[in-house]
């Protein structure tokens, strides 16, 4: 989140000239911040894939007997050659994220801007 905050806060008040001139806030966001955004956006992006691939070693080596988190299901689909059932969970995981991963950056906008 901070390569994001950094970059939205590099953009600066300029930005406000785009309602006056007919351009929608979605638009706005679209058209102006998210390409100027995009790069950190995707540091950020890759940085979070980094921290959370860590996550399947750790939990296939300290979970307990009977307990399963989304990466084990995921992983184990594979190994059993489910692939479409692991396909499915890892879309759907994938997906969360995104929708989570959005809405705070929607959050974080919001509380910057006003």
């Amino acid at each position: 989140m901070r390569y994001v905050g950094s970059a939205l806060r590099q953009l600066g008040p300029n930005l406000s000239p785009p309602p006056v001139h007919g351009a929608s806030p979605l638009q706005a966001l679209r058209l102006i911040v998210l390409p100027l955004v995009f790069p950190a956006l995707l540091a950020a992006m890759l940085m979070v894939f980094a921290v959370a691939s860590r996550e399947l070693v750790t939990s296939l080596l300290l979970s307990p007997a009977g307990t399963q988190t989304v990466a084990v299901f995921i992983w184990r689909q594979f190994e059993q050659g489910s692939v479409g059932q692991g396909m499915a969970m890892a879309s759907l995981t994938l997906l969360t994220g995104l929708v989570l991963m959005l809405t705070a950056l929607a959050l974080m906008q919001r509380r910057t801007c006003g």
